[in-house]
């Protein structure tokens, strides 16, 4: 009787073992019954376009915002290579992150382009491989987000941005290289601070903008404000006066104080084709009797 009762004890531990595992089974099949329907869930209702691909290009699974961008059901979309869908040209740019995600085995973010019906568009890819059991890459999935909008908006930003910076520069240019009509014929260009390579084309390109628009015969360049006076600001001066004369206006120079002199002359500056004033005041002053019927050309 007692071998009967232990064995009958035994059966009884073996059974709530049972249903203890049985339980633990069933729990654990609830855990992945519910991981597997917030993974669907999540899969369904992203509104990110996700997508895992072969490696041979084929679409292998597609979710509901892959079909709304590309304007197919899935039906129409898994099974069929991306080549099919999309072009060559497409793909082939599309290979070269691909490519990387397997040869690394590592996931990658990158910007996409996707000729979809209405254009182009550009999607923010993260692509990272799938492996079997051997660790084997065999699929490469992908989660995009077009971006085509907030490129559209930087885009516009950056030429409004370009827009000021072109502007702010046509201002200074116009502040460094001021060009004052004086009278009908004459215009003044008073010339302030340090002459580098840029601001010397500046100071020549707009001399000879306001010789033309004004039909300027006499143009005034006043250097007071120059301190430095070295070979190259003379080769400006050189190169302002022979512009100025091809198109028939000849350059009066005010401001030469004496350190100025003293350079040009030591530079062996040739000022033949320059008149040459000791300050503003002179220079307009020649510059409107120049204008005087029956005045001729005078010079220092």
């Amino acid at each position: 009787m007692t071998d009967q009762n232990q064995l009958f004890q035994t059966l009884q531990q073996e059974n709530a073992n049972l249903q203890s595992q049985l339980a633990e089974a069933q729990r654990q099949i609830a855990e992945l019954h519910q991981s597997r329907a917030l993974l669907e869930a999540l899969v369904e209702h992203t509104p990110s376009n996700i997508s895992v691909i072969d490696l041979n290009k084929r679409l292998l699974l597609v979710n509901p915002a892959s079909e709304r961008d590309a304007g197919l059901s899935r039906a129409e979309l898994v099974g069929k290579t991306q080549y099919e869908l999309y072009g060559a040209e497409a793909v082939a740019e599309w290979d070269i992150s691909d490519r990387q995600v397997i040869e690394q085995r590592q996931p990658l973010s990158t910007e996409n382009m996707m000729p979809l019906a209405d254009g182009d568009h550009h999607f923010l890819a993260i692509k990272f491989p799938l492996f079997d059991e051997q660790r084997n890459v065999y699929a490469i999935g992908t989660i995009t987000t077009d971006i085509t909008e907030q490129k559209k908006i930087e885009q516009a930003r950056l030429a409004l941005q370009q827009e000021t910076i072109d502007a702010q520069r046509t201002a200074l240019r116009e502040l460094s290289t001021p060009l004052v009509p004086i009278a009908e014929g004459v215009v003044a260009m008073p010339l302030v601070g340090e002459i580098d390579t840029q601001r010397a084309q500046q100071i020549l390109e707009a001399l000879l903008e306001g010789i033309s628009q004004r039909q300027a015969s006499t143009a005034i360049i006043d250097i007071t404000g120059v301190k430095v006076v070295d070979t190259h600001v003379a080769q400006v001066l050189m190169r302002a006066a022979q512009a100025a004369s091809l198109l028939g206006s000849q350059v009066v120079l005010t401001g030469i104080g004496p350190e100025v002199a003293q350079s040009l002359v030591q530079l062996g500056t040739d000022l033949e084709r320059i008149v040459t004033r000791s300050d503003l005041q002179s220079g307009i002053a020649f510059a409107l009797g120049a204008q005087a019927p029956g005045a001729g050309p005078r010079r220092a």
